[in-house]
């Protein structure tokens, strides 16, 4: 192979970083093979001592034993060849965890939680268990194993439906129950229409005439108790006769629209339904006034003034009708200062509400930052007054940023910093809010690995090359740190 050739090939694989040189550096292309297959890592397993099949999976350096490099890595790159499945059942005999184990040693050497289905054999039974005179559950039972499934998998090949009407008459469910062993076999709830006779009808349950009801579907047989459904009401009247009507509450500034129909035997229901359906004329706001500093806004008929059609509403809805806004401080029953805001032209007529009193206080000083006793964080406070009083408000955090800024980088601890915008000028006592890492990256970057003293795993961080995390470090994946154990030897 040419030394032209092997370059291109080498570029493909690592970049230009590795290209040939000269004759000091060239390499058998098996070679350069081996060193793309090298084992560099190994994996090992550690149990968890106060728990049962459960641990971790470590992937370390085969050179130093894991000094260099020790992370978790997924359980899945510890699992051997040969593995077995096994049952654990929980206290109460019902339900439990599948567990996938090595085989030598029943999980010490390897056991991560699986999905239950892998804990099943061909030896699974079913079992069905009453619970009660209308209901019951099914089990899967194999050896130790015995698990809540579907009911349906204890579903024998016939059965029959029944109709259990309420207490009332009206509704109601139908039951699959076992033909031959009935619900001591199997009992199961299932979609009323399975219970549905051939013949039905439409009929409206009213307490009482006039009043909203309900329609249902039943049997032409036997009547609402064989069989009635709850259907949508329309199946219940004729839609020809479909009106609607404004009626009036005793404080006459409110009410409810109706909704009047005629079942298909002639009987009379009503509803309350949205108020924009007995809304056929023009309408406006009216703000009444109800106290001094209160009010209420209401839609109103345009014609009679109310007379016809008067209905609460937000008192936004006023606010926006009046030509401007004004703001007063006045004092309360109990003399404390409260803030008003009013219309213009009738300073209240037309509209008054009680509104906060930031609303009244006067915040023309310039926002103030203080800064909090850990020295890396605080808030922008904006002065405000109110009479002869002040009290600091806490707004964003931007209204206090000055014109200039530079970032900051600090270590909370070893390999634990945060980037920072403070105050070119005065720093953190100026202002300081945490930034994105990328305006502190450095232009000079290293992968290193740290394992604190005592942990068993460490992790792989990008920090600055000129102090190894001092100015600079951010979490990485630990693949980072593996690639950096590949040494591509000179001879």
């Amino acid at each position: 192979m040419s030394k032209k050739l092997l370059n291109n090939f080498l570029k493909f694989l690592f970049g230009p970083k590795f290209l040939l040189l000269g004759p000091i550096l060239f390499l058998p292309f098996n070679l350069s093979a081996n060193l793309i297959n090298k084992k560099v890592t190994a994996f090992s397993w550690i149990p968890d001592p106060s728990k049962a099949f459960t641990g971790k999976c470590y992937e370390y350096d085969i050179e130093t034993g894991g000094k260099a490099f020790q992370a978790v890595t997924s359980k899945s790159k510890c699992r051997p060849d040969k593995t077995i499945f096994h049952w654990v059942p929980s206290e109460r005999g019902v339900g439990g965890k599948c567990y996938e184990i090595d085989e030598e040693t029943k999980g010490q050497k390897f056991a991560r939680s699986t999905a239950t289905s892998k804990c099943v054999t061909e030896n699974v039974r079913h079992s069905w268990e009453l619970t009660s005179e209308i209901s019951g559950e099914c089990y899967e039972i194999d050896g130790n194993l015995k698990r809540k499934v579907s009911k349906g998998l204890c579903a024998p090949s016939q059965v029959d439906h029944h109709w259990l009407s309420r207490e009332n008459g009206w509704g109601g469910k139908c039951y699959a129950v076992d033909r031959m062993k009935g619900p001591s076999g199997y009992i199961e709830s299932v979609s009323t229409d399975r219970c549905k006779p051939s013949q039905t009808t439409f009929v409206l349950n009213m307490k009482k005439e006039g009043d909203q009801g309900y329609c249902y579907e039943v049997a032409v047989n036997g009547g609402e108790k064989a069989f009635s459904k709850r259907v949508s009401r329309s199946s219940c009247f004729d839609n020809s006769s479909l009106e609607y009507m404004w009626k009036k509450d005793k404080s006459g500034i409110g009410g409810d629209c109706l909704e009047v129909r005629k079942t298909t035997n002639s009987r009379v229901s009503t509803r309350k339904v949205d108020y924009k359906n007995c809304v056929d004329f023009k309408t406006k706001f009216f703000f009444k006034r109800t106290g001094s500093y209160t009010g209420e806004c209401l839609l109103i008929d345009s014609i009679t003034h109310g007379e016809r059609f008067s209905k609460s509403v937000v008192k936004r809805n006023c606010r926006e009708a009046v030509k401007g806004i004004q703001y007063s401080l006045v004092p309360n029953e109990f003399g404390k200062p409260i803030c008003v805001e009013s219309d213009s032209e009738t300073s209240g007529d037309l509209f008054i509400s009680k509104v906060s009193i930031s609303k009244c206080e006067d915040a023309q000083v310039k926002p103030k930052w203080i800064l909090d006793e850990d020295g890396w964080s605080g808030k922008c406070v904006e002065l405000r007054t109110l009479g002869n009083s002040t009290r600091e408000k806490s707004i964003n955090k931007e209204m206090c940023r000055p014109e200039e800024v530079r970032t900051l980088w600090h270590n909370f601890s070893k390999l634990n910093g945060k980037c920072f915008d403070v105050d070119a000028k005065r720093g953190t006592i100026g202002f300081v809010k945490e930034t994105s890492l990328k305006k502190c990256a450095p232009k000079f970057t290293k992968y290193i690995f740290y394992r604190a003293e005592g942990s068993n795993a460490g992790y792989c961080y990008l920090v600055d090359r000129e102090t190894s995390g001092e100015k600079f470090n951010k979490k990485v994946s630990p693949k980072k740190c593996r690639e950096n154990l590949i040494k591509v030897p000179l001879d």
